[in-house]
């Protein structure tokens, strides 16, 4: 009989602790709701899922109007950047005809130079 009782006892207090250990773990999931909660701006007493769904479309929101903003800032880097080759394509362009220019001239001078040595 003592030996039953003191199986009871241990059971009991086995019990016990797994009850503490379960509210342990109640008190550290509302810890962690409270904090996302708190981390998506939600107040305390705003547990439905309204307050939830609209704090998850702002954030979706202000994150949606930056990427169109990163997008528009591309967008106009690409266009200098075309319009930066072009130059650079209209200058080249330029540089082989005033090349082309200076050897015709070169030419001719040398051309002149010998008709008055003679």
């Amino acid at each position: 009989p003592m030996a039953r009782g003191d199986e009871v006892e241990r059971l009991r207090e086995q019990l016990d602790v797994e009850r503490a250990q379960r509210v342990d773990a109640e008190l550290q999931l509302q810890l962690v709701s409270a904090q996302h909660r708190a981390q998506l701006g939600i107040p305390e007493s705003g547990r439905d899922y309204g307050d939830v769904a609209t704090a998850l479309q702002d954030q979706f929101v202000q994150y949606y109007t930056g990427m169109q903003a990163a997008q528009e800032d591309l967008s106009d880097t690409m266009g200098s950047i075309r319009k930066l080759l072009k130059q650079r394509d209209e200058q080249r362009e330029a540089l082989e005809v005033a090349q082309a220019w200076q050897e015709a001239a070169s030419a001719e001078l040398a051309e002149v130079t010998a008709s008055v040595a003679m």
